[in-house]
């Protein structure tokens, strides 16, 4: 009887049908980062952009032997980009100043940051609901490794930006799921809040999470003292953040407080809205983003009234999803001068996914308990075939939608990389696509052939007129 129990038990763990499923879940899940990594290495181009040219001179000082740490720590606009700037100079030193190897650490960030999603996936679906880990594993790497990212693939300060800032929110979640109520827990997400708030501004959501969440399970005395400790450490590290701190612009910009709040709603939801909305702009991102988070709070107020402690479960899920949700709000706060269109930025896309990995985690634990249910089987499946149709048919629409963009900036900054090579001739127009300033760009272009790193590394002089 051991025998033929232990035989059927291994034909059932090797049965082809259960290969076949690992195999495809194998490869649903690591075929967009083994795609994303191959449009990198294809189409990403070693010239600084934007920022990286204000950031440049941390780089130069490494070289030089004056680097400092009020250097890695000063304000850069609103943030204090010290991560980034000390991954910027390891970097700079390691492939002298080829940009795109941040790019590379951005890409890794993102990697792990899926590990811990599925780590996160199988601490909440356990029993029943495991079934659900495998595909919404590859839900999860689908939109983490999606190309109306496409700045965040070929930008090497945003991609260390944002991709790290969707990590430390994973950790921070994680952390508070896998060791609930204990220290190791709370200092592990209280870490990736520090962390993710010296990354970039994104990462303050991550305070308030944390607090809700000991405030949550607050049960006895060591949930205090965490929360104390907490409270206490968090004012020390605000007072030493915002001293000196200048915000560049105002909320309101001069209009009635209402007014301003109407509109930092339709950036809000502009913001969550726009990774499925490639070069449809606001108008559509707007409408989608309200009905992601009108959906988001039903299925919050479904979980929380079912009576089998579902809410318990789902709570990281909540959390990831209000992350997102409180980084819409605060760069509305930040950035609501530049407009609706500019919450359909790129490299906001890769918070905002966030959102709809959380809402779709929950929507499908809330729809396989439905389908539990006999009378309700045969509208649970249309449903969910519906909406997986319309799901696939969008996500399809618009990555190759964004897959051009990918190639046309590739193109971009290639010619901008020649411009940097010929610094001196180069037309002001191409030097102010990489950053306002052509006379910035002009002189630290003349550094980096000085210093023989970034685009001057392996390229010998250029003597000729650009052309």
């Amino acid at each position: 009887m051991k025998v033929a129990t232990f035989l059927q038990d291994k034909f059932q763990l090797y049965h082809p049908g259960r290969i076949a499923a690992a195999i495809i879940a194998c490869v649903a899940t690591l075929g967009p980062p083994g795609l994303m990594a191959f449009i990198i290495h294809r189409y990403s181009v070693n010239v600084p952009l934007g920022d990286e040219w204000d950031t440049l001179p941390l780089v130069l000082a490494d070289r030089q032997g004056r680097l400092d740490f009020a250097s890695l720590w000063a304000p850069h606009n609103e943030h204090r980009l010290l991560l980034v700037n000390i991954i910027s100079v390891l970097t700079a030193r390691l492939t002298e100043y080829n940009v795109v190897a941040n790019v590379w650490c951005g890409f890794a960030f993102e990697l792990l940051a899926l590990v811990i999603v599925w780590r996160i996936l199988k601490i909440t679906l356990t029993g029943g609901d495991g079934v659900l880990v495998r595909p919404l594993t590859a839900y999860a790497s689908l939109l983490m490794f999606w190309t109306v990212s496409w700045a965040n693939w070929m930008w090497g300060i945003s991609s260390v930006e944002f991709l790290s800032g969707v990590f430390w929110a994973a950790v921070a979640v994680w952390a508070l799921a896998e060791w609930p109520r204990r220290w190791l827990g709370f200092f592990a997400a209280f870490g990736a809040a520090i962390l993710g708030a010296c990354t970039a501004a994104a990462g303050f959501p991550l305070f308030l999470i944390v607090a809700v969440a000991l405030f949550a399970s607050r049960r006895d005395g060591k949930s205090l003292a965490q929360f104390a400790v907490f409270a206490a450490l968090s004012a020390i590290f605000l007072v030493l953040f915002f001293r000196g701190w200048k915000p560049l612009y105002s909320f309101s910009g001069g209009q009635p407080l209402w007014r301003s709040a109407l509109q930092a709603a339709g950036y809000m939801l502009t913001y969550l809205g726009s990774p499925f909305t490639t070069r449809f702009g606001w108008k559509a991102s707007l409408p989608l983003g309200f009905l992601g988070l009108g959906w988001f709070v039903i299925c919050i107020w479904r979980a929380l009234r079912s009576s089998s402690n579902l809410a318990g479960f789902l709570t990281p899920w909540m959390f990831l999803g209000a992350y997102a949700i409180l980084n819409a709000a605060l760069t509305a706060y930040g950035r609501l001068h530049f407009g609706l269109e500019q919450a359909t930025s790129t490299r906001y896309t890769s918070i905002a996914v966030l959102f709809w990995i959380a809402t779709g985690v929950i929507s499908a634990v809330l729809v396989r308990r439905w389908a539990g249910q006999p009378a309700s089987r045969r509208a649970v499946f249309a449903v969910s075939g519906i909406v997986i149709a319309l799901y696939g048919a969008a996500y399809a629409i618009s990555y190759y939608r964004a897959l051009p963009n990918i190639q046309g900036e590739s193109l971009g900054l290639q010619r901008c990389r020649d411009a940097v090579l010929n610094y001196r001739t180069a037309p002001n127009d191409i030097l102010q696509r990489l950053h306002p300033s052509p006379k910035k760009v002009r002189d630290e272009a003349k550094e980096l052939e000085s210093a023989h790193i970034g685009p001057f590394a392996h390229t010998p002089p250029m003597d000729s007129t650009f052309q």
